[in-house]
């Protein structure tokens, strides 16, 4: 952790008994400076088809945004995409759902106000 940047934890175990060997982190622990304008990429959020409701694989990923957003003085905008099955209306309408959607789970996450967070 370093004040001014965005903490990056990872929880691991390392053996007692490490008698010469190398522990390696399972991944690179990496800040990201704090700063207006900043893009945060959210993982990848996977709808069923034709669906908008947020899924047990999705919530990991908007459970990292709203630890952020509880910590650090921020707004989000969220955006949604469809495949290309359906009319382009249809498509734009359920895009439009799907973003809402992500926004109402963070905001029930609790301590995230409707201010902070927007679908479109």
């Amino acid at each position: 952790m370093k004040p001014e940047y965005i903490e990056d934890c990872l929880s691991l175990r390392i053996p007692e008994d490490i008698n010469g060997s190398i522990n390696v982190s399972p991944r690179d622990l990496m800040l990201d400076k704090l700063e207006v304008d900043k893009v945060f990429n959210v993982e990848n959020i996977y709808y069923d088809l034709n669906k908008w409701f947020i899924r047990d694989d999705a919530k990991p990923a908007l459970d990292n945004l709203v630890d952020i957003m509880k910590k650090y003085p921020i707004t989000a905008e969220l955006s949604s995409h469809t495949d290309c099955r359906a009319s382009d209306s249809y498509n734009n309408e359920l895009s439009q759902k799907r973003a809402e959607a992500a926004v109402r789970y963070i905001i029930l996450q609790g301590r995230i106000s409707k201010n902070q967070c927007k679908g479109w």
